[in-house]
């Protein structure tokens, strides 16, 4: 007979076990996908750590607000998420019949997540009624949109600061994408109509109007008129086109991004096309209508549909390849799933399911 300290002891270390073969169980995969989600409640507001090989949810971390778009850095140690408080949105856009409150605006932030550790670790105030919503990481800075401000952003993870900010001017700044070197920024704003591009002040090619002397600002803004209602916006592999999404009459804007012009508009066939990714190798490209869940499979060259997969998911809104190309996943939110296309032969081959209120995602390899 072993005695009760002994007994003790060994609970204590069966217990010690256990919960080390639980965090094993739970901890974050390696490739992952990191997918927002938010159900009707702030509390309900978290960051769903998928496995894509298991096909599950691993985790779900608790967020501070209601979270949009979600980045992840080069390393995949962290996550970086936009969120807008509780009744922000609500504040600023008032239903009809309803009387704009006066209440003061709450803080608007992104949320930087530990994906080891698996918890919010810091949050980043943006600004009262800021409305962040798309987020990306490009050479380790962290850039977002504003559409409460019109403007762009930049949060340095290391000096842990906004370290710039840039006016727009346009309704509703919501998605962007940048070149490799971060020295090109387009966004799509869904308001006004307008691609907007940001480029670095070149003396040689740009008027200059600082005789006075004062200096130029670092970024020169070109303003291209798209179709109705940009939103779904995307940059081919090589950086030479911007494809941008116009909701409001189902078609794609091709712009030239050094010229920044429009090259061609074609009309998709579609009611409500909302989300645009184009393959690792640039060859193809795929596009969802948000009302029939159709995922659109066109030649990046002809501009022409391949092929068309009926019902992947309600409100897809989000794209993203595996690195290799070899699969696709649509994150649905009206259906709570994420589709996997299978891109040798363009069907549907599994749904994973996730949390209601799903919205951005990011395919992450941990280094």
């Amino acid at each position: 007979m072993i005695s009760r300290k002994t007994a003790i002891q060994r609970l204590l270390l069966l217990g010690t076990f256990t919960l080390m073969a639980g965090r094993a169980v739970a901890q974050t995969p390696s490739p992952a996908l990191i997918v927002t989600g938010s159900d009707k409640k702030p509390s309900d507001s978290v960051l769903q750590i998928i496995d894509p090989v298991a096909k599950k949810v691993v985790a779900r971390i608790p967020l501070s607000g209601h979270p949009h778009q979600v980045a992840a850095s080069a390393d995949g140690k962290f996550a970086y998420v936009t969120e807008i408080a509780a009744g922000s949105q609500w504040l600023n856009y008032p239903t009809a019949g309803e009387t704009k409150s006066t209440a003061p605006l709450p803080e608007d932030t992104i949320s930087v997540v530990d994906l080891v550790a698996q918890k919010e670790v810091k949050v980043i105030n943006v600004g009262p009624g800021s409305e962040p919503h798309d987020i990306t990481v490009v050479r380790g800075k962290v850039f977002f949109t504003a559409e409460g401000y019109k403007e762009l952003g930049r949060y340095d993870p290391v000096a842990d600061r906004i370290d710039w900010r840039a006016g727009v001017g346009e309704n509703r700044v919501h998605q962007i994408v940048l070149t490799k070197d971060a020295t090109k920024i387009f966004s799509a704003n869904i308001g006004s109509d307008t691609v907007a591009a940001l480029l670095p002040w070149d003396p040689a090619v740009d008027v200059q109007p600082y005789s006075l002397g004062h200096q130029p600002p670092p970024y020169n803004q070109t303003l291209i008129h798209v179709g109705k209602g940009p939103e779904g916006i995307a940059l081919s592999p090589d950086e030479k086109e911007v494809w941008v999404l116009t909701r409001g009459n189902g078609g794609l804007s091709i712009i030239d991004a050094s010229a920044r012009k429009v090259l061609q508009t074609i009309d998709l066939n579609t009611k409500d096309p909302l989300r645009i990714a184009f393959s690792p190798d640039g060859k193809t490209v795929l596009i969802d209508d948000a009302q029939s869940g159709d995922i659109l499979i066109l030649d990046a060259a002809t501009r022409k549909e391949i092929k068309r997969i009926n019902a992947v998911g309600k409100q897809i809104h989000a794209i993203v390849f595996r690195p290799d190309g070899l699969l696709a996943y649509a994150m649905s939110e009206g259906d709570n799933i994420i589709g996997v296309i299978d891109m040798k032969t363009l069907e549907l081959v599994d749904r994973i399911p996730v949390g209601p209120g799903s919205d951005g995602m990011v395919w992450v390899v941990r280094q």
